[in-house]
């Protein structure tokens, strides 16, 4: 199996994250000795950009390449006025930052080959759904070598059972929380760490009400495959249909054969005609996730919309990706963020109406 990030270190007190991956490090490192257990005590620096030109090498004006000075793998191509931020200066700032908001720093790591620094500290909230079903708050942070991208600190969910995440910002709908590089560490900052953390609590809160009403929501067989068809882009799946034209009873299809007793041949000509569009790869991955992946058979989970929402996530954390670092990066920064973040609204607006229905 490739390794999830690039590199990584883990403070043996909170645990073995991510896939057992890692180095498990004493609590109590400085940013310099984390960075080296984390394999990101290294350095990048700005280079000229030259360009072949009339038969020599050009400068281009202004234009600098964010390199990596251990092995010269460029980052990004930034402008004069760009400042690096290091990675032991990033760690020294994560520490100094949680630690002030009263959190407990566990991981630290880079992704994405080396273009983002990142670190998880667990914010001391958690809560529990039926059947042990544990979720965990942490706040990710992350510095990136990339022009135009600024440190990002946002709430993640860890599911215990799986690794899954779920996000949710800390500036309001739709927005991350966001700092230059390069402002100080003073009381004002400290303040903000403290702020920081209370609202990723009352985030968490929100969480933990949003799944309970979820993980109180039966899903038919029609409702769970419709749910899949919208999150994965398959086509839409029709009404699942009987012989006879009428729409078969919610439940499972095997459930309705054994209650009316079918025959083998009448099972049969069911199952032809049943009128189910195909769900594509992505589709694929997330029913067998709702089905096999770890937690899937909890309480909490099984059979509900809390349960099919965790077979999404754990998709994308999981399997959606060419690789674990990709797929990883791409679950927390990137596009399939957003659509974890698109599956949980559209799973929430899906309990309600179920319970909904129900009261009526």
């Amino acid at each position: 199996m490739a390794h999830l990030i690039e590199t990584m270190a883990y403070t043996a007190a909170g645990g073995t994250p991510w896939h057992k991956l890692g180095v498990a490090v004493n609590a109590d490192l400085t940013p310099e000795e984390m960075a080296i257990a984390a394999g990101i005590n290294w350095e990048v620096g700005k280079i000229p950009v030259y360009l072949p030109w009339g038969g020599k090498m050009v400068k281009v004006p202004g234009k600098y390449s964010l390199t990596r000075l251990t092995d010269g793998k460029v980052m990004d191509i930034v402008g004069s006025g760009y400042t690096p931020t290091q990675n032991v200066e990033a760690l020294g700032f994560f520490k100094r930052f949680t630690e002030a908001g009263g959190m407990a720093m566990e991981t630290a790591g880079s992704l994405a080959g080396g273009q983002r620094i990142w670190g998880l500290a667990k914010i001391g909230e958690s809560f529990t759904l039926a059947g042990g079903d544990r979720i965990e708050g942490y706040l990710l942070i992350c510095s990136p070598h990339k022009q135009g991208e600024a440190l990002t600190i946002k709430l993640t969910a860890v599911r215990v059972v799986c690794n899954n995440t779920l996000q949710m910002s800390l500036a309001g709908k739709g927005a991350d929380w966001r700092m230059s590089h390069w402002h100080a560490f003073d009381g004002d900052m400290q303040q903000t760490a403290a702020e920081a953390l209370n609202l990723a609590k009352s985030k968490l809160h929100e969480i933990e009400a949003r799944a309970r009403v979820m993980a109180q929501a039966q899903l038919d067989e029609q409702g769970l495959m419709e749910f899949i068809a919208k999150v994965s882009g398959s086509r839409i799946i029709d009404a699942m249909i009987a012989t006879d034209g009428s729409p078969l009873p919610t439940g499972s299809i095997l459930d309705h054969m054994m209650d009316v007793e079918a025959a083998e041949a009448e099972i049969a000509e069911i199952r032809r005609d049943m009128k189910l569009g195909d769900l594509n790869r992505t589709g694929k991955l997330i029913l067998d996730a709702m089905i096999n992946s770890p937690g899937a058979d909890m309480k909490s989970a099984k059979g509900t919309v809390w349960g099919a929402l965790n077979g999404v996530t754990y998709a994308i954390d999981h399997q959606i990706g060419r690789t674990d670092d990709s797929r990883l990066t791409s679950a927390w920064f990137g596009v399939r963020g957003q659509m974890k973040k698109q599956a949980e609204a559209l799973a929430f607006d899906t309990a309600t109406g179920i319970l909904a229905g129900a009261a009526r």
